[in-house]
């Protein structure tokens, strides 16, 4: 459902234009508040959107058609669940994920193989290489990889021990350890973009693997992260949403994650979001512009059945305080009052 508010007089349809040619209306100044979107399992919310240079045609009495010079917006959420059976949706594009690079560091109280460990996972391009991976603890230093088995450690003294067993016969965006003739072994890298586009693909059927040991569950919650990254330029789209992501080269669109406990909360936090597109599927039409704003948070919770259980999903809550964008394209369902009058009336319409 679509809620607006409207603090400007709501034009009304000329009676003079032909049927299929409605005159358009003009507006300086045009303000909606309190918007609401469903987008599959999320919800979209706006406290206020400020429109200005608008004009507006009645689409042959059946829809408004609105375009925007500039749209400020305030007080934008994002929220909803994503569980583990139901996120493959289709319609997923992660295009940004291919210039993603940083550093995280992961740091676990009493590991499974030894007392603490502290883990640099260096990305570059998108990909997680396991030979720039370094795992720190008391002692020697182990080694990280993948494996067709899963991912695995070398701990000295302790041998091989897998983190994570894989089920499935490929793993999306996955190159396996191999020892190279005559060389070093090589332990493997995981390229981001595909493996999450391939766990969202609706024909996939069955989860990957599973953790070696079930306490590997509880180990999480042990575990703190922290790291910064810089998302890459590109398109990122969901069912019913889709953003191209612009101004890398200015250091625009830099990730803050922290996590004083993995298997439960992670913060994410966006100083200069950049959107140089928009696109917003509603069931009358599409909404599109391009988006900028000062800073943007995101809290991704860990949705479990019970302490050291498995994750079922992911509750997301994405907000963001102010934000400007440039030439919106907007059309909503048209719905007329029988008494036209100075004050301001809701607009209902139903989006999917």
């Amino acid at each position: 459902m679509v809620c607006a508010a409207w603090q400007a007089v709501q034009p009304r349809a000329s009676t003079d234009a032909p049927p299929h040619e409605a005159a358009p209306g003009r507006l300086e100044d045009l303000t909606l508040r309190h918007l609401q979107w469903r987008l599959g399992r999320l919800r979209l919310e706006l406290e206020e959107a400020r429109l200005q240079g608008v004009a507006v045609r009645d689409g042959a009495g059946r829809e408004w058609q609105l375009q925007a010079e500039t749209l400020h917006l305030r007080g934008l959420r994002l929220w909803g669940e994503l569980r583990a059976r139901a996120a493959h949706a289709g319609g997923w594009r992660l295009d940004a994920l291919e210039g993603l690079e940083g550093v995280l560091r992961v740091f676990v109280v009493d590991a499974a193989w030894i007392v603490d460990a502290d883990i640099t996972l260096p990305l570059q391009h998108g990909r997680l290489d396991f030979d720039r991976v370094a795992v720190e603890h008391v002692g020697p230093d182990s080694a990280m990889g993948i494996s067709r088995g899963g991912v695995y450690l070398d701990a000295p003294h302790l041998g091989r021990r897998y983190l994570y067993v894989f089920t499935a016969g490929e793993v999306p965006g996955a190159e396996y350890g191999h020892r190279a003739h005559g060389g070093p072994t090589r332990r493997g890298a995981l390229d981001l973009k595909a493996l999450l586009e391939g766990l969202l693909d609706a024909r996939r059927t069955g989860p990957l693997g599973r953790p070696a040991e079930p306490r590997l569950y509880a180990m999480l919650d042990r575990t703190r992260l922290a790291g910064e990254l810089q998302c890459g330029d590109g398109v990122l789209a969901a069912p019913g949403l889709r953003v191209v992501m612009s101004g890398k080269p200015n250091g625009r669109n830099r990730v803050g994650l922290s996590a004083p406990a993995v298997g439960r909360e992670m913060l994410l936090r966006l100083p200069a979001l950049q959107l140089s597109e928009t696109s917003l599927a509603l069931a009358a039409g599409q909404a599109s512009t391009g988006l900028a704003c000062g800073s943007a948070e995101m809290a991704v919770q860990i949705l479990r059945q019970g302490r050291g259980e498995a994750p079922s999903g992911l509750r997301l809550d994405l907000r963001v305080e102010q934000a400007v964008a440039h030439q919106l394209s907007l059309s909503l369902p048209l719905v007329r009052s029988a008494r036209p009058g100075p004050a301001a009336k809701p607009v209902h319409a139903r989006s999917g």
